[in-house]
């Protein structure tokens, strides 16, 4: 299935269940991404640690983030979000600006699975640099991405994991696999540094 716009409906669900991150309960796993399931799964995160459970590690002050979202009112209300979009080798991401008083602002991140839209990682805005307005003007310069579900059922979690370099950024870019498999999982994850990062290098 090709990945169509992202529904507001989506984000609406979404924020009412990661506000405010204090309350914060375990995330239905038909919501979030295959690769944040398996980071809470392998790394034993639990909501009990909202910014672990919420976001990747970032070069960005954690605590902004869970501040901005944290004053957000409740109940959360319908608006039109600003949405942009970043496709790789291997997935596509919506980039959605969650509008706010405070600054910088934050932006919620959806990663395209078959299944639709699921929650990915928290970030301040700016967009990235290389977002584009529609899937449409991403999918232009990429070729359409195979999921992550997809790439999980061919093997191993191991290899999809290992497809994740230290200087991957996983808002929407994916480095490239090993030459050769890790030994053990205890091998990869002694070599597993930093994942999910905030840095965007420019296209």
């Amino acid at each position: 299935m090709t990945a169509s716009p992202i529904p507001t409906s989506t984000v609406l669900i979404t924020l009412d269940r990661i506000t405010p991150p204090s309350l914060l309960s375990p995330l239905p796993p038909h919501l979030i991404s295959p690769a944040l399931r398996q980071r809470h799964h392998f790394l034993k995160i639990s909501p009990d640690n909202p910014s672990e459970y919420l976001s990747w590690p970032t070069s960005c002050p954690t605590h902004t983030v869970l501040d901005l979202l944290e004053s957000l009112p409740k109940p959360i209300e319908h608006v039109n979000y600003s949405v942009r979009y970043s496709v790789d080798a291997e997935s596509a991401f919506a980039h959605v600006e969650i509008p706010s008083n405070d600054s910088p602002g934050l932006r919620l991140i959806f990663q395209w699975d078959p299944d639709g839209w699921k929650y990915h990682n928290i970030a301040l805005m700016p967009f990235p640099p290389n977002t584009f307005e529609s899937l449409q003007d991403a999918t232009s310069f990429n070729f359409v991405p195979q999921s992550p579900t997809a790439v999980l059922e061919e093997g191993d979690d191991d290899s999809y994991w290992n497809a994740y370099s230290h200087d991957g950024d996983h808002e929407g870019h994916i480095a490239s696999p090993e030459p050769e498999p890790l030994g053990a999982e205890d091998a990869y994850w002694a070599r597993y540094t930093s994942v999910h990062g905030q840095h965007n290098p420019p296209r």
